[in-house]
């Protein structure tokens, strides 16, 4: 196991180096073909590594939790303690945080949530067939975009060994401002399948992402089975395919009256079809306010990948997004639990519920930051 476990980090070392120093469309291949290797040496491996559940002292049972994972060569990012940290501001909800086993896991992330390592959980089925595709000649996936989609199948699988129910799981790079719990009591009453927001109608994000129970996910995961190796796809590309597909309702964006005056068109003049405009708002009044599936936080904080020689890019626009994100009424209020932020439209309020911080600087926006100086 240690000579296995060495050889691994050579390997992800070797990657990383060539990255580094190889032009972008030698660095690119090089990125797919050690990707097909490490999948078929995953394909082969993982039945023999994950073949019985070995969590101990991780509550089992749960109806109503937070999942989030991290999985990939790189080290648990900082950042994830503060949506963590965040979510606990609000909430005592159980938290389960998953990653591989030979990552060091922060004590402001330990303190907060059950750690479940990756290697502790049986692997499925589904996922193996994930790995025997994604290491064929066809796959064009790079290491980022396959950890992106194979987290759904590890969310199955921990979701199902654990028996867990009405989950909510994150992006890493969230921040929430409600209770949780208050979240999941109202999918709960709308929802019996998996969503997620909507941001186009290519695109939806898992920023925020409700589901019910283990079961719910096997028909998105045979859905990525069928189109993983399509030209050009991505996570947030078969998530709104399968909820169209489906016909399944997301979590609100924006409000109904934005839509009725103003109308959804993104920068590049692309509308939604005229019989999917109604879903953009269709809960927003039940809710009581919208979530953002990444073009909010975009505008507020900016964006991971900045232009050369910029720092700050807040003010960025999502060029995909149906809501003009600049002629939004946003303003940030305090409570007893902290700053939160707000849309106001013909001076009806509404809930942000959620902040997707691409920029990745969280400690900005948490709730316990004094906005009247930040």
């Amino acid at each position: 196991m240690e000579i296995g476990r060495k050889i691994k980090e050579v390997f992800d070392d070797l990657s990383d180096r060539w990255g580094a120093i190889t032009k972008f469309s030698v660095r690119l291949t090089v990125f797919r073909i050690m990707n097909r290797i490490r999948n078929m040496r995953s394909y082969i491996r993982e039945p023999r590594v994950r073949d019985s559940l070995r969590v101990s002292g991780i509550p089992a049972g749960t109806e109503g939790c937070i999942v989030l994972t991290h999985s990939g060569v790189r080290p648990i990012p900082g950042y994830v303690a503060d949506c963590i940290e965040q979510i606990r501001l609000f909430s005592d909800i159980p938290v389960y945080f998953v990653c591989n086993r030979d990552k060091e896991v922060p004590e402001r992330i330990a303190d907060n949530a059950c750690v479940v390592r990756i290697e502790d959980v049986p692997v499925s089925a589904m996922h193996l067939k994930f790995y025997r595709k994604l290491s064929s000649l066809r796959s064009q996936y790079d290491n980022f975009f396959q950890h992106t989609s194979e987290r759904f199948f590890i969310l199955n699988e921990v979701i199902r060994s654990l028996d867990l129910k009405k989950v909510i799981h994150m992006e890493n790079d969230i921040l929430l401002y409600e209770d949780a719990g208050v979240l999941i009591e109202k999918m709960a009453g709308l929802f019996n399948d998996i969503t997620v927001p909507r941001m186009a109608e290519r695109y939806c994000m898992a920023a925020v992402m409700y589901i019910p129970d283990a079961d719910s996910l096997d028909g998105f995961l045979d859905y990525v089975l069928e189109h993983v190796l399509d030209k050009g796809t991505n996570d947030m590309i078969m998530l709104a395919g399968y909820l169209r597909e489906k016909g399944l309702t997301p979590l609100p964006i924006i409000n109904r009256e934005y839509v009725s005056e103003k109308g959804l068109i993104n920068k590049k003049g692309d509308r939604p079809p005229g019989d999917h405009i109604e879903e953009y708002s269709l809960l927003t009044d039940e809710f009581g306010g919208i979530f953002d599936p990444a073009p909010i936080g975009q505008y507020l904080g900016g964006t991971d990948q900045k232009p050369r020689g910029v720092k700050d890019n807040a003010g960025y626009e999502n060029v995909q997004s149906y809501v003009d994100i600049s002629g939004l009424d946003i303003r940030w209020e305090k409570d007893k639990r902290g700053f939160m932020p707000f849309m106001y439209y013909n001076e009806k309020k509404y809930k942000i519920y959620d902040l997707h911080i691409h920029c990745k600087e969280l400690n900005r926006f948490r709730s316990d930051v004094d906005r009247t100086t930040a």
